[in-house]
Formats: C-alpha cells, structure tokens, sequence
C-alpha cells in the first residue's frame, strides 16, 4: 500500500533482542505457526517504522516480538496466504482425516466461516461442511480438536 508521498513501506519484525528477522511489504501477510500444528495467516498495515497493524490490532515491533515469543510460536514471511478450494485460509486446523478452515468472505472481519474438508486423496479434499457466523465459525472450530 501506499500511504503518504506515495512511499511503499516494508514493515520489520523483529525478536526480542530488537534482532531484525524479516521484511515484508506493506498489506502482506505472515504466518504464525503453533507447537501443536495450528497456523494462523495474518495481515499486516505499515503504521511508522516502529508500529504495525496486524489483522487490526495495532503493535509496536518490540510488543509483538514479545507476544510471539510467550506463546512459543514461529512466525515468517508469506508470500500469500494458503487457499483451499478457492478459500482464503485464515486459520485452519487438522482433525484426524479432515481439515477444519477459518475463512473469511471478501476479508470481512465479521463473516467468518468455518469449512470442513474431508481428505479423498494425498492432496484433495471434499467440502463436507460450510456456513455459520462468526460465533457459531469459532465455536465449530474450537470444537474440532
């Protein structure tokens, strides 16, 4: 994106040493992967040299280093999210043989869908269930352990 005097900004992450790890351009993506298999894509908005917008909720660099170290998580660069079926992926999670997707509609924050895939084959998959809102997308999710 292009914010003031038609700059393009890249947006730094950091760890909690201040260590630069990556950039990446302002409006991309990163993944954030947890220890037990779930993954998360995130959108990130430039804000200054020092603050970013992820997924709207607004960090200095140090802060969010911070958060993603007391988690224990891993977090990189993403040339794109994962889509599935044509679905942007949001978060997902494996439940046995199926796949259980968060999505969101044209990248509203408040149409959340979940999709159940069942996996046919090494790489395919069958849609088995889809729709909800918000609450009904998380707590179907969640469920899915």
């Amino acid at each position: 994106m292009k914010h003031m005097n038609n700059i393009n900004h890249e947006i730094r992450f950091v760890n909690v040493r201040n260590k630069t790890l990556f950039f990446i351009p302002d409006g991309g993506y990163i993944k954030i992967s947890y220890s037990d298999g779930e993954i998360y894509f995130r959108k990130c908005i430039y804000v200054d040299d020092y603050h970013l917008d992820v997924d709207g909720y607004l960090y200095h660099i140090l802060e969010f280093a911070q958060k993603i170290d007391q988690c224990n998580c891993k977090v990189e660069a993403c040339n794109s999210p994962d889509t599935i079926l044509n679905f942007l992926v949001y978060n997902k999670r494996v439940a046995g043989d199926s796949l259980v997707v968060l999505t969101r509609i044209n990248d509203q924050k408040d149409r959340l869908w979940t999709v159940l895939l069942k996996k046919t084959g090494k790489t395919n998959f069958d849609i088995i269930y889809h729709g909800g809102s918000k609450r009904d997308a998380h707590a179907y999710y969640m469920g899915c352990n």
